[in-house]
């Protein structure tokens, strides 16, 4: 009956929203026992190994050395996993401070600057400043920069650019190499995605980068040529910037 059309489109709306979740909770918790398996058979593996026979006190501290680092990359995993879970769901609060995004960023090259050695680092920042939580900010920007140098081939260039446009302060990270796909940049801010299936990462940094931003209500997009890829983070202005 007529009457009834309108409760019944928003009943079959409901039905979709709840299909929607089941499916995405199902898909992650398949990607997350995938991801969980391999530093897990690792862990086995190494440790049936060294019981397998005698060995020396060496061989021993080497193999706890080894397990530690796939320990280490759980634990990182899992902090992950929670710090993105709560974005999810509106717990994650930032501190809100007024802070000048060409000091902000200086830091930062000067900090990742001993992993781009063999590459070209270089900032070009305004006098900017935004209100928002210094290490959340600090965390998203490194991860963009951990990616970009990662995926830069040697004597290529990773730039870290902050600038405004359309009223909103805009971070640039690009970095010269092979273009990514466009089907992988639909996709690359989803959780466990890597463009590079032989990355050692967690494919959760994007993913942080993402929850971080929008956060502090702003936005994150990617593009890419055939040279050059950029993430451009665009964030709200404050009132008046700083130094």
């Amino acid at each position: 009956p007529p009457e009834l059309a309108e409760l019944v489109s928003a009943f079959n709306a409901m039905l979709g929203r709840l299909e929607e979740s089941f499916q995405r909770l199902s898909d992650f918790s398949a990607d997350l026992a995938h991801e969980l398996r391999t530093p897990l058979h690792t862990l086995r593996m190494q440790t049936e190994v060294s019981l397998a026979k005698p060995r020396s006190d060496d061989e021993y501290r080497d193999l706890l050395a080894s397990n530690l680092e796939e320990y280490e990359r759980l634990s990182r995993m899992i902090g992950d996993m929670l710090f993105l879970a709560k974005a999810e769901h509106g717990l994650v609060i930032p501190q809100r401070e007024t802070l000048g995004l060409m000091d902000l960023c200086r830091k930062l090259v000067d900090y990742y600057g001993i992993l781009a050695e063999h590459l070209q680092l270089e900032l070009d920042s305004e006098n900017l400043a935004i209100r928002g939580d210094r290490l959340m900010l600090q965390r998203a920007i490194g991860n963009l920069l951990v990616n970009a140098i990662h995926h830069t081939p040697p004597a290529g260039r990773v730039t870290l650019a902050v600038r405004r446009r359309n009223g909103m302060a805009e971070i640039v990270v690009g970095n010269s190499g092979p273009q990514i796909p466009a089907e992988a940049l639909r996709t690359i801010f989803e959780r466990f995605v890597r463009v590079d299936q032989g990355s050692e990462g967690s494919g959760l940094g994007l993913a942080i980068v993402r929850s971080i931003v929008r956060a502090h209500g702003g936005s994150v997009t990617a593009r890419s040529s055939e040279t050059s890829t950029e993430f451009v983070v665009a964030l709200p202005l404050a009132e008046a910037p700083t130094g």
